[in-house]
This record gives C-alpha cells, structure tokens and sequence, in this order.
C-alpha cells in the first residue's frame, strides 16, 4: 500500500521535537511517513512538490495564524488537507475570548482543527459555529508525552542532573520574565507591554514568580529546577 505523508514544520526545537516524534512514529505505524523540520526545510518539500505537479499529504501545523494568504495557497496547491493544532489553545488559556479573537481565523482553509477537550471545544463552538463543522477531540501531543510510557525519554537527562546535584524537582515555567532585568527588557522591547507597566493589577510574570517561590518554602533544602519555556531553537 502507498504511504500517505505528512509533513510537519517546527519552530521552537526543544520545545516541540519529542512529542512531534511520538506523534511521528505512531503514525508511521499506520502506514505514514512523516517529514519533520524547520519551516524552512519543509518549505524546501512543498516548493519541489509544486514544482513537479505533485498534489497530496497533509499539512500538520501548530496554528491556524497564517497572515500571509500566498502561503495558504501554497500549502493548498502542494496538499490535499490543511490540519491545525493550535498548541496556544490549552489548559493554560484562562480567557479563552482574547485568544480566539487573535487565533480563531481563517476556518476556511482549514480542513480538521484538532482540540484539546470538550470544554476547549464547547468554547470554540460557542464563539464560532464554523468550528464545530471541522473540530475534533484528539487530546494535546505536548501532554502525551508525559504519560508513563513515554517517560523513558528523560532518563538520560535525569540520570546526568541526579549525577551532579542528587534528588531534585523540576518545574516547567511559564514566566516570561525571572527577574529585574529581564523585565526590565521585556518592556522595553514590547510596546504593548508598557501600558501595563503601572497597572494596578501587577499580574506580570516576574511577581507571580517571586509569590510562587513562597509555595516551596517547606522545600528548600532540596534542589529546584525551574525550566524556563524556550523561545529559540
């Protein structure tokens, strides 16, 4: 039987390779071959697939936020299905109105939109009934990864910390800021950020972190690792 392929660009390396591997190899268990790169590598595919006439696969991307309408027509022209899941529509979102307002676009062009859940789902219902013609509960490939049988993935890593420091606990953050300076930076660099500069409601990531650290206190003979989320590859 021919194999179906998909093709799957990524950007943030660290962040999203191992559960774009799992994802790669159960579906290679189905009869699929999965191209996984940096968006310039897959782009590389789908220029030589346009270039030789060749229509088919799917086009697996991590969000539906694609500004530039020659690209959709790119991505339609060298693939038969154009499939979304948005992985800034999770269990972190606490408004979910703001999110979609910027991320609830171009459902046209959008052959199957993954979900999350079906309070994720009733959301999206809710806010666009165009959603439920092309939405599917799948569960969240970046979770996937931390069930039982996947954990073996870390061993190395976790084997090289206990080595060096002993017993230890992880805490995957996601302050965009760890300190003063780093603030500091970040409102410089993001004008959107400096009209909150003196709000009143002080919610932004440097605080919530120091007011998080008190949490632990009964912890602190121990080591702690806080992972910050990665913004290069």
């Amino acid at each position: 039987m021919k194999k179906k392929h998909i093709y799957i660009p990524i950007e943030i390396y660290v962040r999203e390779i191992n559960p774009k591997i799992i994802f790669a190899f159960k579906a290679a268990l189905k009869n699929f071959r999965v191209y996984i790169g940096s968006k310039t590598g897959i782009d590389k595919i789908i220029d030589k697939k346009i270039k030789n006439n060749n229509r088919g696969g799917i086009y697996f991307y991590k969000s539906q936020i694609i500004n530039n309408r020659k690209y959709i027509e790119k991505i339609k022209k060298s693939c038969e299905k154009f499939i979304v899941l948005d992985e800034e529509l999770g269990v972190g979102v606490s408004n979910i109105k703001p999110a979609l307002n910027k991320r609830g676009k171009n459902l046209n062009d959008i052959d199957k939109f993954f979900v999350i859940g079906k309070k994720m789902m009733k959301e999206l219902i809710e806010y666009d009934q165009n959603f439920k013609k092309i939405s599917q509960i799948s569960g969240w490939l970046k979770y996937d990864i931390y069930k039982n049988e996947n954990l073996n993935i870390f061993e190395t890593e976790i084997r090289e910390i206990k080595k060096n420091y002993g017993n230890f606990y992880l805490f995957s953050s996601n302050y965009g800021a760890l300190s003063e300076k780093g603030l500091r930076k970040r409102i410089k660099n993001n004008p959107i950020l400096k009209k909150f500069k003196n709000s009143e409601n002080k919610s932004n990531d440097y605080y919530t972190f120091k007011q998080s650290i008190n949490d632990f206190k009964y912890l602190k003979k121990k080591f702690f690792f806080f992972h910050q989320e990665q913004s290069r590859n």
